[in-house]
């Protein structure tokens, strides 16, 4: 008998001992390389969404690893259970199949309309205007419902894509496509630095402003841990600490 009640012990101490271990191993977080949000420099993850993810789970007292991936490849991690969670994500019916979002924004991202300067254009620049042009889009990235309504329902007929940021910017200065959508400051980080923000005219007005969160992969089961985000970025708000985070000056 004594050896029966010993053995249930050891069981429950080493099976209590494993879930502390589990529990104490840093969250995954997968992100895509959009400037002045999240980005990879010297090594180091930053960017304006990167630090508020960052006081939300130091003010949890959870440890947390980011990697910036291509973007296809972040929202597939959180898929198949790869990753704990990814941000900034949009809201799509597509991907709330496979993630559990915050109810709380984490950034909102005003997308914009770009083409290169001197392009003629018709006096309206409203995107049910330019539906004709040839468009550029990033691969895997939504712009919105607006924007990718267009492109699902063909509305929009040349649509070409590129991976990266960068390379979608120079296919538009090399005039195989006409117009880009960005998230706009995202847009003017990145023509900042490479030294083309006078070779680009943002059209007017704006497409939408979209709300953008940090979502958690179901096959995680991770909705707890989701509504102690959301407590914490009210809290955030409340106490003036987003506000902070959040005033990254543009120089136009």
């Amino acid at each position: 008998m004594r050896s029966l009640i010993f053995t249930v012990l050891l069981a429950l101490f080493l099976s209590a001992s494993t879930y502390v271990a589990v529990a104490q191993e840093p969250l995954q977080l997968v992100t895509l390389d959009y400037p002045p949000y999240e980005y990879k420099e010297d090594g180091e993850v930053k960017g304006v969404a990167v630090r508020i993810v960052r006081e939300i789970f130091r003010r949890l007292d959870r440890k947390i690893e980011i990697q910036v991936l291509p973007w296809a490849r972040s929202l597939k991690m959180v898929e198949v259970g790869r990753a704990d969670a990814i941000f900034t994500v949009y809201r799509t019916p597509e991907r709330e199949l496979f993630l559990d979002y915050s109810l709380e924004m984490l950034i909102p991202q005003e997308v914009s309309l770009f083409t290169r300067k001197g392009f003629p254009l018709p006096n309206k620049t409203k995107l049910e205007d330019l539906i004709n042009y040839r468009f550029g889009t990033r691969r895997g990235v939504s712009y919105g419902d607006k924007f990718d309504q267009a492109v699902e329902s063909k509305r929009i007929k040349s649509v070409y894509r590129a991976t990266e940021g960068d390379a979608l910017i120079k296919m538009l200065l090399s005039r195989r496509v006409d117009i880009i959508p960005f998230n706009r400051l995202g847009g003017y980080y990145r023509f900042q630095r490479l030294g083309v923000v006078d070779d680009i005219v943002e059209l007017s007005p704006p497409i939408q402003s979209v709300p953008s969160y940090i979502a958690f992969s179901k096959k995680r089961k991770h909705k707890s841990l989701r509504d102690q985000v959301d407590e914490v970025l009210r809290e955030i708000r409340a106490d003036g600490t987003y506000a902070a985070m959040t005033n990254y000056q543009l120089v136009q």
